[in-house]
């Protein structure tokens, strides 16, 4: 609410998320780098050899100083990977797991099209195309239940929208978790079905990674990792409630800038009868 006040509060060593936690990411950042020194050059190829070499380019042109990434900001590019790689999809698959157990039906369904589709076939990024209800099932849960429930953008210009102005340097919140529970958008919102998704459905009501030139750079990764990964899971078992299984999930409002239960969601996984396997012999 007070961006001027930024470098008084980090001069007190005030940060949005506790100090001990931005220390541990800014010390495992420059461990990394450090251990990144050390390597081979032909094993410097992925996203934080980018950074670092956005950070050793000093001139443009040969006269013309660059804007290059700062050790700090390499820092925080580091924190931002780990959270989006190691935060979202698990929680995500929390909230998939939840939905399965009070939705068996949806369970039973999904099983049957994961069968019909591939059958006994290894999970590939081609063959996870076929299974459209996986699909569906994936964004509806995301609908209900996304990671983030806000998106964040700061305008570069000053903007007119619908009679509200936005100064240069704005922060505009747009409320994701609201968006996609707002019937002017999803017919019965509160309601779990993933044949919602046969329609055409407006790409800026449905934000759990973000919209436009600033979408999550991982969508597509993050998409094929729920995939195998609930492909796997559901081969082997089921997952069923239990009494204390909450009817209607409630959030934890202490949870900064992401969503979770107010409670540990109990769960029951039993083995899945296995179906018979034909092998070949050559």
């Amino acid at each position: 609410m007070f961006p001027s006040l930024k470098p008084l509060l980090k001069l007190c060593g005030v940060y949005t998320f506790a100090s001990s936690v931005v220390n541990f990411y800014r010390e495992t950042a420059e461990r990394i780098v450090v251990q990144r020194g050390r390597l081979p050059t032909e094993n410097k190829v992925d996203f934080l050899q980018l950074l670092l070499d956005a950070e050793d380019s000093t001139t443009e042109n040969g006269t013309t100083p660059a804007k290059r990434l700062s050790s700090e900001e390499i820092c925080a590019q580091v924190c931002v990977i780990f959270g989006g790689a190691f935060e979202t999809i698990p929680t995500s698959l929390q909230f998939m797991s939840y939905v399965l157990a009070t939705h068996p039906s949806v369970q039973k369904k999904l099983v049957e099209a994961i069968d019909s589709e591939i059958g006994d076939e290894q999970p590939t990024y081609d063959n996870i195309q076929r299974i459209e209800y996986l699909e569906h099932f994936i964004r509806e849960t995301l609908r209900l239940y996304p990671s983030i429930p806000l998106v964040a953008r700061e305008t570069v210009s000053t903007v007119e929208i619908k009679g509200h102005t936005f100064p240069r340097g704005s922060v505009v919140v747009a409320p994701t978790l609201e968006i996609h529970r707002d019937p002017e958008y999803f017919d019965d919102p509160d309601s779990f079905d993933p044949d919602r998704w046969r329609e055409t459905i407006n790409p800026v009501s449905w934000l759990p990674f973000g919209y436009g030139p600033r979408q999550c750079i991982a969508m597509r990764l993050a998409m094929i990792e729920m995939k195998i990964g609930l492909i796997h899971v559901l081969r082997r078992v089921e997952i069923v409630r239990l009494p204390d299984t909450p009817e209607v999930m409630e959030f934890d409002p202490k949870a900064h800038g992401r969503l979770a239960p107010r409670k540990v969601i109990k769960l029951k996984i039993e083995l899945r009868q296995q179906r018979p396997t034909t092998a070949s012999c050559s």
